[in-house]
């Protein structure tokens, strides 16, 4: 199975990219991200998607703006 992540505001609005669980998803403002947002308030490696035990998660790479899910924000490794 692929998801589909889209930005549908701010910076980067409109960019788009898959990922399954053989590919994870980085994304951030470097050119190293497979989903690349112009956006100073994203690192250049900002987070990850990916997907556990047949459920898709994302994890924050240590980001110095932090990452949230529905207004929780997520624990840096």
């Amino acid at each position: 199975m692929k998801l589909c992540l889209r930005v549908i505001r701010g910076a980067g609005v409109g960019a788009s990219a898959t990922f399954s669980p053989d590919e994870p998803l980085v994304v951030g403002r470097g050119s190293q991200s497979r989903l690349q947002i112009l956006d100073e308030g994203l690192s250049r490696t900002h987070c990850r998607f990916f997907w556990r035990e047949g459920e898709p998660w994302v994890e924050d790479l240590g980001s110095k703006n932090g990452t949230t899910v529905n207004g929780q924000r997520l624990a840096a490794p």
